[in-house]
């Protein structure tokens, strides 16, 4: 086959098994055009039977032609080309004169996918949002909308409904910060049972009125649903729902942190004992490396203004001689001891 355009002939009831998984038909070629493998097929029954009076017929009418897409091979999006057969119906009194053969768990009547397409997409619709599902189905070579899965989504049958016995009740945003509604889960199971379209106490009282049999329910703090288990399920034991804990708990934990973060600090890092000021001037040169550089300079400049003022010296001649502000030298003066600028305070996000 070459890469461009290529035809093989192929006439095996168990390859077209092996790739479509069905025996409905052969195959009875391969083209590939456009970048996409066009498959045709043909359908290997010799009756059909009548979808209005159930009676099988041999008798053919005509040909006609479908064109479903099925799922990618190897990358490669694949476009069935499949000519179904009509046949006359042999019941005369059937309403119906001709009709169509159908493929049963392959193809739906007027289908454009197959089925195993359309279960593929069930399974991806069903487990992320309509966006998602659009990008990675067009990765798969599944061309769809997300406005169609929503459609899609809708058409679909409701889940089998159980007698609910633990409930959680919880709120869902419709539109984050404006509108929000309530959303009741069978905790058991897993499964989402209803969507009320308030966050207010009547829709759930009434709720959980026509739903009896609950024998626990699982909510936040809010006052409103509290008082509504209370007033609709009365016998129903409530408890606090376990991310909800989990996130009070935290909290708590958080600022009991945050108040007791000084006597952590210590604990874990523990200071030196202050200095006394007598002993300061001893240990003074020992610790001259516990000094930043302009800490050391400052610390210099000091000890020379308190060396000149001890001579007899004036402010005003000391700060001639070494160009400072004459506010400067009163305020070294005055200065007990020379003393490191404070650091900045660590932070508790710091570690």
């Amino acid at each position: 086959m070459s890469p461009g355009r290529g035809y093989i002939c192929m006439d095996t009831i168990n390859l077209a098994y092996l790739l479509l998984n069905t025996r409905w038909f052969i195959i009875e070629g391969l083209q590939i055009d456009d970048n996409e493998l066009c498959l045709t097929l043909a359908s290997t029954a010799v009756q059909a039977t009548c979808p209005k009076c159930d009676r099988e017929s041999t008798r053919l009418h005509s040909t006609y032609m479908r064109f479903p897409i099925d799922l990618a091979w190897a990358e490669w999006p694949v476009r069935l080309h499949l000519r179904p057969k009509r046949v006359f119906c042999q019941n005369s009194k059937c309403p119906k004169k001709t009709f169509a053969e159908r493929f049963p768990d392959f193809l739906a009547r007027y289908a454009r996918r197959t089925d195993r397409v359309l279960r593929k997409q069930q399974r991806l619709e069903v487990n992320v949002c309509a966006r998602t599902a659009e990008k990675l189905l067009r990765l798969d070579q599944i061309g769809i909308s997300d406005t169609t899965v929503n459609r899609q989504i809708s058409n679909l049958p409701d889940p089998e409904q159980h007698a609910v016995r633990v409930l959680g009740v919880d709120d869902w945003a419709k539109r984050k910060g404006q509108c929000y509604g309530t959303i009741l889960v069978d905790l058991e199971r897993g499964q989402i049972v209803d969507l009320l379209g308030e966050r207010t106490a009547e829709p759930l009282v009434k709720w959980l009125e026509d739903h009896p049999g609950i024998e626990i329910v699982s909510r936040d703090r809010s006052q409103t649903y509290g008082d509504a288990i209370r007033r609709g399920a009365s016998e129903a034991i409530q408890v606090a729902d376990r991310w909800h804990l989990l996130k009070n708990a935290s909290e708590a934990i958080f600022k009991i942190l945050q108040q007791e973060y000084a006597v952590i600090r210590n604990l874990l890092n523990p200071e030196p004992k202050s200095i006394k000021t007598d002993d300061f001037q001893s240990n003074v040169e020992d610790q001259a490396e516990d000094f930043t550089v302009a800490e050391q300079r400052r610390k210099d400049r000091i000890k020379l203004v308190r060396e000149l003022h001890e001579r007899g010296c004036s402010q005003k001649e000391i700060a001639r001689q070494i160009n400072m502000h004459p506010k400067t030298i009163r305020r070294y003066l005055r200065a007990p001891i020379p003393t490191r600028r404070s650091r900045r305070k660590k932070r508790l996000l710091d570690p």
